[in-house]
C-alpha cells in the first residue's frame, strides 16, 4: 500500500510539473496562466478551508481582488500600464467592508473581512511577487527557483523517511525532523551547480546564496501551513493532486519563498549595477 502511495505521488507530481515548467518557459502568456491559475486555485482552497471551519469570507469580492492585483503587478511591473493603476484596487479593498456591513447575516463582521484580506496576502501577494523574478531575471530563474524548492522537499522528504529521529518542530509537524531538514538543504545545495550550469543567469555564488536562503525559508512556509491548518482543525488542505494533498500543501513553501527570493533578485540586480 505504501509502494503503490509513493508510485501514485510520483506519477502526478511528475504530470504536474512537466506542465508548471512547460507553462513558465512556453511564453509570457502561458506563464501568466500558470501563475493566475495556481494563485486562483489556492485562494479558493483557502477560503474553503475558512468556511470548512464555521467561518465566513467575501469569496467572489476576494476572488476578484486577487485577480486584479496580479494582472495590474505584472503589468505595471513590465511598464505596460502606469503604476496609478494601483489606486484603481483603492475602491475594490472597500467594497469588501461595505457588503459585509449590509449582511444581515453576518454575526463577525471582523473575521470576515479579515480572513478575505489574510487569503490575499497570505496566498496571491506571494505569486505577484513572483512577477518581479520573471521582468528583473528571467523566467528560467523563476523556474530554478521552483525546482530548488521541489528539491528541499524531495530530500527531507527521504532523508526524513529513512534517518529522521530528531523532531524539527513537533507542537505543528510532528513528523518533520531535522534530518529531514538537513537532507533537503544538502539536495539544494548540490541543485544549485545544476541551476547554474543548466540556467545560468545567475552567478554560481548568487545560485548558492538563493539554495541557502531557500531550504529554511521553504520549511517555514510548510510549518506555517501545518499551524493553519491545525488552528481550523483540518488535516488536509485538499485533495487536488493524488497522493500530494491540496493546492496548498504543495504551495505553502513557495508563498514563504517567492517574496524572500525577489527581494534577493532585486539586491543582486542593484548590487551588480553599481
Amino acid at each position: 500500500m505504501a509502494n503503490s502511495n509513493l508510485q501514485q505521488r510520483i506519477v502526478s507530481g511528475i504530470i504536474g510539473a512537466a506542465v508548471i515548467i512547460s507553462g513558465i518557459l512556453f511564453s509570457d502568456w502561458s506563464y501568466m496562466l500558470i501563475n493566475i491559475g495556481i494563485a486562483l486555485l489556492g485562494l479558493n482552497e483557502f477560503y474553503q478551508l475558512c468556511q470548512k471551519a464555521g467561518h465566513k469570507v467575501s469569496y467572489w469580492l476576494g476572488m476578484g481582488l486577487a485577480l486584479a492585483l496580479n494582472l495590474a503587478t505584472y503589468f505595471v511591473l513590465k511598464e505596460e500600464i502606469h503604476p496609478l493603476t494601483f489606486s484603481v484596487g483603492f475602491p475594490l479593498v472597500l467594497v469588501i467592508f461595505v457588503v459585509t456591513l449590509f449582511d444581515k447575516t453576518e454575526k463577525s463582521p471582523m473575521m470576515t473581512i479579515g480572513l478575505t484580506f489574510l487569503g490575499i496576502v497570505y496566498v496571491v501577494l506571494p505569486f505577484c511577487l513572483a512577477h518581479g523574478i520573471v521582468i528583473h531575471a528571467a523566467r528560467s530563474v523563476l523556474m530554478g527557483i521552483i525546482l530548488l524548492v521541489w528539491g528541499n522537499d524531495i530530500g527531507a522528504y527521504f532523508a526524513g523517511k529513512h534517518l529522521g529521529k530528531h523532531k524539527l518542530f513537533e507542537r505543528i509537524s510532528p513528523k518533520k525532523t531535522w534530518e529531514g531538514f538537513i537532507g533537503g538543504a544538502f539536495l539544494v545545495f548540490v541543485a544549485t551547480f545544476f541551476m547554474h550550469h543548466f540556467i545560468g543567469v545567475l552567478t554560481l555564488a548568487d545560485w548558492i546564496i538563493m539554495g541557502l536562503i531557500i531550504s529554511p525559508v521553504a520549511t517555514f512556509g510548510d510549518l506555517v501551513e501545518s499551524m493553519i491548518k491545525r488552528s481550523l482543525n483540518i488535516k488536509d488542505s485538499g485533495g487536488i493532486m493524488p497522493g500530494h494533498g491540496g493546492m496548498l500543501d504543495r504551495i505553502d513553501s513557495l508563498l514563504f519563498v517567492f517574496p524572500v527570493a525577489t527581494t534577493f533578485i532585486l539586491l543582486w540586480l542593484s548590487l551588480h549595477w553599481i
